[in-house]
């Protein structure tokens, strides 16, 4: 009798070490989601920029092309008639060319700085699942997408794999802890997505 309440106490609190474990995963989890999410935002209005300041910068260059194509003519012109002029100033349009040019320069830096924190967000992800799974490795695209699966979710969900794990730590069988952590991980994201 004293060894069953003794299990039933041990089990307890494993089932409350659990708890807490999966409810600190899953906010872990939730926060990289959610920075992943921002900074693919992100990184869609940063591209959209680069194209639209690229845009600008091949329209300044035609119209750079068109001003010199302008000035050799007249250059040709001038060579027939005696006089010659010479230009010491730029076109009025390669101001904007530099000015194209350093915005496109500055929207790829901070487009390379969105990918290096979108990349540090996911693998973050990556870590706190592996975490969660009990492996020491990165997951792969399909597992990723396996722990979204969709399907029922919700405190009630989190609550049965709780259990389950619980129930799976007290057979101290590693195969069945470890899918009962696939399913507390599964059941904690799939609920943080319909939040």
């Amino acid at each position: 009798m004293r060894e069953a309440r003794e299990q039933v106490a041990g089990a307890r609190a494993d089932a409350v070490e659990a708890r807490t474990a999966a409810k600190r995963l899953a906010a872990r989890v939730g926060c990289c989601e959610a920075t992943i999410g921002t900074l693919r935002d992100e990184r869609r209005e940063l591209k959209g920029e680069v194209d639209g300041l690229t845009d600008r910068l091949v329209a300044a260059e035609r119209l750079l092309a068109a001003a010199r194509a302008e000035a050799v003519r007249a250059r040709e012109e001038a060579a027939v008639a005696p006089e010659v002029v010479t230009v010491h100033e730029e076109a009025p349009e390669a101001a904007e060319v530099h000015a194209a040019q350093a915005d496109a320069a500055r929207a790829r830096r901070t487009v390379h700085d969105a990918e290096l924190r979108a990349a540090r967000a996911e693998r973050e992800l990556r870590e706190t699942v592996a975490a969660v799974r009990g492996e020491a490795r990165r997951l792969t695209p399909a597992e990723l997408a396996d722990l979204r699966a969709d399907g029922p979710s919700g405190p009630a969900v989190m609550a049965q794999a709780l259990k389950a794990l619980s129930a799976a730590r007290a057979t101290a069988n590693p195969a069945r802890t470890q899918a009962a952590l696939r399913r507390v991980a599964q059941a904690a994201v799939t609920w943080q997505e319909r939040i």
